[in-house]
């Protein structure tokens, strides 16, 4: 293996990579579907709730306190949730159908991770076989850098392998 053989090789290996780590973002920054993101809203608005306790000793006072409201913004939040959760539910409603639209095609949270698992296998090989081609031409006296960026994983996979 000649050093120009070595290093395109490796070079062909590592072109591939920035393709992976784009397609592998997209997912990520890929919506849910907007079921899943109403349901998501849903539960979140019932647990804001659920133990809210609105704070209406003052109503209850012989002599007037003052206070009208509640005492910190999280607290006012959560009254205008359980005072008006209908209206609320139906606005985020609405604000996740439009951010779903604007964001692109959805994933579904079960795909989502099988196709960034599928994404993760397929670098995992690339960096491996890339440390392999590093590894024989070390060997051979050819000396190809690492990337700054390069897998641990990967190189303890080739480490770790036995020799043939």
């Amino acid at each position: 293996m000649s050093k120009a053989s070595a290093k395109a090789s490796v070079d062909k290996i590592r072109a591939q990579l920035p393709g992976l780590a784009a397609a592998r973002q997209a997912i990520v920054d890929a919506p849910p579907p907007v079921e899943e993101r109403i349901g998501r809203l849903r539960e979140s608005l019932d647990a804001m709730v659920s133990n809210f306790e609105p704070g209406l000793a003052w109503a209850f006072a012989d002599e007037p306190t003052g206070a009208s409201l509640p005492g910190n913004l999280e607290d006012l939040a959560l009254m205008i949730v359980w005072l008006f959760r209908d209206q609320v539910e139906a606005r985020l409603i609405e604000a996740a159908r439009e951010e779903v639209k604007r964001r692109g095609t959805p994933i579904s949270a079960e795909d989502r991770a099988a196709r960034l698992a599928e994404i993760d296998r397929k670098r995992h090989e690339l960096e491996v076989a890339e440390e392999k081609l590093i590894a024989d031409a070390e060997r051979q006296g050819i000396e190809i850098p690492r990337r700054p960026d390069a897998s641990i994983a990967a190189i303890l996979a080739v480490v770790d392998e036995p020799e043939a």
